[in-house]
């Protein structure tokens, strides 16, 4: 719970793509990628730390969970790592966040798609 403007708020995490993770209802590329469990879970962390820089932002309300426009998403993806400090951030940590944000994407188009 965090508060915004005197009310408690949830604030929406990525448990939708943790739960689609193991689902099995993914591409193969995506599957490969699943199948290495440490790739999985430093994309999950960077992510997290992903949302969290986007909501100091205000660039995002709660989560980027809540956004299927991919146009929307890669203009977000953009634009952050046009921010010089975030680019940073990525280069220190060879390119784990631009990984982290295009698997997000895919996950994205992958689940959006099979809803239309």
């Amino acid at each position: 719970m965090e508060f915004f403007g005197g009310y408690k708020i949830n604030i929406m995490t990525l448990d939708n793509l943790k739960n689609w993770i193991p689902s099995g209802n993914h591409s193969k590329e995506i599957s490969k990628l699943i199948d290495r469990r440490i790739v999985v879970n430093a994309f999950l962390n960077a992510l997290e730390k992903i949302n969290f820089i986007l909501r100091e932002k205000k660039i995002i309300e709660n989560s980027l969970e809540e956004i299927n426009d991919i146009n929307q998403l890669e203009k977000i993806e953009k634009d952050f790592f046009n921010d010089p400090e975030l680019y940073e951030l990525d280069l220190r940590a060879n390119s784990l966040y631009k990984a982290s944000f295009n698997f997000f994407i895919k996950y994205k188009n992958e689940t959006y798609s099979n809803q239309q």
